[in-house]
């Protein structure tokens, strides 16, 4: 069994650690306030709608999909996939 190349472990922790990091910054909130209440702080002039922020889901689901194919055993020596690194 061939093991997995360093590239490859990086960017599943990478990974991982991304995905565990917006889930402790939506969950834990910080003096009290969730990121939401801490951005309405602020004054901004443009606000984008709601449903805008859901293209995170897409960009999350990008994310574990690439971090499993690149960690699949037959991706270890892929060109593409090394010249784009860690």
């Amino acid at each position: 069994m061939n093991r997995m190349s360093v590239r490859q472990w990086v960017n599943i922790i990478a990974a991982l650690a991304t995905i565990g990091m917006n889930v402790l910054a939506t969950t834990l909130p910080l003096n009290g306030q969730n990121t939401g209440a801490i951005s309405d702080r602020f004054v901004v002039f443009f606000v984008p709608a709601r449903y805008v922020f859901s293209i995170w889901g897409l960009i999350y689901i990008g994310l574990i999909g690439y971090a499993i194919y690149q960690a699949l055993p037959s991706q270890r020596r892929n060109p593409r996939l090394q010249r784009i690194g860690y």
